[in-house]
Order: C-alpha cells, then structure tokens, then sequence
C-alpha cells in the first residue's frame, strides 16, 4: 500500500477513464491509489491489467449496492505521448473481495456514479494525489445532488371525463365511473377535489413499476402533485402526460422538475487533501445527463 509520503514522491502522470459504466466512486478512487503502486512497482511500460480489484482501504466495510467491489482493466501508455499514462475502462461488480477492501458506510451508501476523465495533451499531466482530490471533489458534488430535493409536479383534474388518462412515471391511470376496480384507475363519481384524492390513492397503492424509481402523491383541492422517491436530478427524467381528448386532465409539464446537481465548476485547485504544502493542479468538473466529467487544466 502507498502511503501519503510516498503519494507525494511519484511523478506526474495521465488517468484517462471512459465514461458510461457508472461504478462506485471509492472504487474509482481505490483504483487509483492501485494505479500509484503500479508508478512505485515500474508497471508503466505498455502492459494490459485485466481485472484490476479496487480496494478503498479503510478500516470500515460495507458492500457496494450488494456486490463486495469492483474491477477494471487498465492498459498502460495509449499512445499519447506519456510514458505511464493509464487509460482506465470499468469491468464491473465482483463479489470476492476481502473485507478490507469496502469503502466507509456512509461512503459506501453511496450510489455509482458514472465518471468521465478526460486526456487533454502529453503536457497536460497531474499527481496522483490531485487525481485523488478531484475524485473527493465529485463525491462531495455527488452528495449536493442528494441533497437538493426530490423532483415533482401536478396533475390538475377539471371535470374529467370517464375514459380518460393520465400517464405517470410509465404507468398509465385511467379515469371510470363508480368504484375502480384497481389502482390502474381512479374514480370520478364525486368533485374535483375527491376525484384528485382518488387518483393519489392510486399512485401511492400501484404495485406496478414505473420507468424510473417511484412516484408518490399527494392532492389538494382538485390537484395532485407527484414526487420521485428518488432524489438527485434523474428524477427530472420522470415523465408525466395526459391524454389527448380534451382539457380536463392538465399536467404541469412533460417531466417532473425541481431536483438539481447539474452544472460546470471551473478553476478548482486541488492538491493532497492531507498535505497542504504538495503540488496544486487545475481542474474542471461538470456534470450533465447524470455524467461527471473531469478535465485537467494546468498545474497552480
């Protein structure tokens, strides 16, 4: 295991990792703590690494979403320029990895993010150790987008008419006369304020599974206003739609909206989050269409 003294001695390298295959973020960041011992070892001469374990090396465990780790191939020096540049491609879950290899809990709760970073040039290069940070950087970016709320929006009810429909999240709820039957329908016998009420029952009570995650619903005078379950900015993603038989049925918009987490963070410096003195590197991290993109700039 490299320690953080020895972090701060190994040279200036390239980490290219391809995006779309979400992993566990402290998987990403065990493997590139592997890639460090592999700077200390000389494995830097062109060799492919199949299967590359990752190890979060702390002293806590817990699994990652129900396997025990993740593996990925890195092939050395791509041609680029750079003697020891790592282009790193995720494999996926394994489910024999010693215990000693599981991120922290809270860490480890953590859902797996799908991580782009990018080569830039032969000069544009970096410390493992700034590799690091910018990686504890999108964790906390990762966090921020949990935290910013759940996605939502409503369904308004105006005298609807029997056979209409409303589709939410996938699953489509269909307006009847009387009792309904399941909670595929809703009732429309009473106002708009008791119908709403009945179609939120519906939601709240559907056994089906929708496209993304799950809706819940809640309605106040003759509206009902839907919120994923899940929370970050795919719930935006969740789609709503009423049917096209008149206006009776009116939703706020083709998709839910209101969760964040998206957006472009320039000029950040980052070093060793332990060593104040080590090297500082320039990074820039965006995130769109639910992909963190990592882009070194310069050294500070």
């Amino acid at each position: 295991m490299v320690g953080v003294a020895a972090l701060a001695q190994l040279p200036e390298t390239c980490i290219e990792i391809g995006g779309g295959d979400p992993s566990p973020l402290e998987a990403l960041k065990g493997l590139v703590r592997s890639i460090a011992e592999m700077q200390v070892l000389g494995l830097d001469q062109d060799p492919e690494y199949a299967g590359v374990r990752a190890e979060a090396r702390t002293p806590f465990a817990i699994n990652y979403g129900g396997t025990d780790g993740f593996k990925f191939d890195v092939l050395v020096d791509i041609g680029n320029g750079v003697t020891g540049d790592y282009e790193v491609t995720p494999v996926g879950a394994v489910d024999d990895l010693g215990i000693e290899s599981i991120g922290r809990l809270a860490l480890g709760n953590r859902r797996d993010v799908d991580v782009a970073m990018e080569y830039v040039d032969a000069t544009t290069l970096y410390t493992v150790q700034s590799a690091l940070a910018v990686l504890e950087f999108v964790g906390g970016l990762e966090d921020k987008a949990l935290s910013t709320g759940n996605a939502t929006g409503t369904v308004t009810l105006a005298t609807v008419l029997a056979g209409s429909t409303v589709t939410i999240n996938g699953l489509v709820y269909t307006a009847v006369t009387g009792a309904k039957a399941d909670n595929t329908e809703f009732s429309i016998d009473g106002t708009d304020t008791v119908d709403a009420a009945d179609l939120a029952d519906s939601i709240n009570n559907d056994v089906r599974t929708g496209t993304y995650g799950d809706v819940s619903a809640t309605s106040a005078l003759g509206v009902v206003t839907v919120t994923q379950t899940l929370k970050g900015e795919e719930g935006n993603a969740t789609t709503l739609a009423e049917d096209t038989t008149g206006t009776t049925i009116v939703v706020s918009g083709a998709t839910l909206t209101g969760a964040g987490g998206n957006g472009t963070y320039s000029n950040i410096s980052l070093g060793s989050n332990s060593n104040p003195f080590s090297k500082r590197y320039v990074w820039t991290v965006s995130k769109a269409d639910n992909v963190y993109t990592i882009t070194p700039t310069a050294d500070s």
